[in-house]
């Protein structure tokens, strides 16, 4: 009966790797990890005023939370977060350029239009309206076989995007969050959001 090449035989033709060979590969993992990381690092910073924009809106709901019951104190954080809002370059001209984001949702309306949310920091967005109703006279909703348009048919939620487009100017939190109650707000604020480009990052 055939039994193959003895043991030894196999050895000596297909040797195990050496102790530096394997370090050698190791390495060189570590490197290519290493650069996509820092590949993703690059892909996915932030713009100055979009970090600038996260860091108003996280310290005022951190200090809305910390009011805990006291409805008073609760209350006055809504002005404090539009003036510090007001204060940055958004206060003189709400225009955006290259924004960071994921996906949330994206879909669209009775009438065909899409309607995008996009997370661009921890409990923070930006989306269109999902009505028609609500949009006349911001025109957020997006037109079919617009640019944009095309590119949401091509994305899926979680997919990271860059985008630019307009916030829209609010006497109550100086670009416009449509919740209904300050709580919601506070802790979870949805800023109306006019997009006139989104693409797709490809990540490494």
């Amino acid at each position: 009966m055939f039994l193959g090449e003895p043991s030894e035989q196999r050895s000596a033709s297909n040797p195990a790797p050496t102790a530096r060979q394997v370090a050698s590969i190791t390495s060189e993992q570590q490197a290519a990890q290493e650069d996509a990381r820092k590949r993703r690092e690059e892909l996915l910073r932030r713009p100055d005023l979009q970090t600038q924009f996260i860091s108003v809106v996280n310290s005022a709901t951190a200090t809305f939370s910390a009011a805990g019951r006291d409805e008073f104190a609760q209350g006055a954080t809504r002005p404090a977060r539009r003036q510090a809002i007001c204060a940055t370059a958004l206060g003189r001209e709400p225009v955006v350029q290259d924004w960071v984001g994921q996906v949330s949702t994206r879909s669209t309306n009775n009438e065909g239009k899409g309607v995008l949310r996009i997370s661009i920091g921890p409990d923070v967005a930006v989306k269109t309206w999902n009505n028609a109703l609500s949009d006349i006279g911001d025109r957020t909703l997006i037109e079919p076989g617009s640019p944009a348009f095309n590119v949401m048919g091509t994305l899926r939620n979680g997919d990271w995007v860059r985008f630019s487009g307009r916030f829209f100017p609010d006497q109550t939190d100086c670009v416009r969050e449509p919740s209904m109650t300050i709580r919601g707000t506070m802790t979870s604020p949805e800023f109306i959001f006019r997009f006139d480009d989104i693409r797709r990052i490809e990540l490494p």
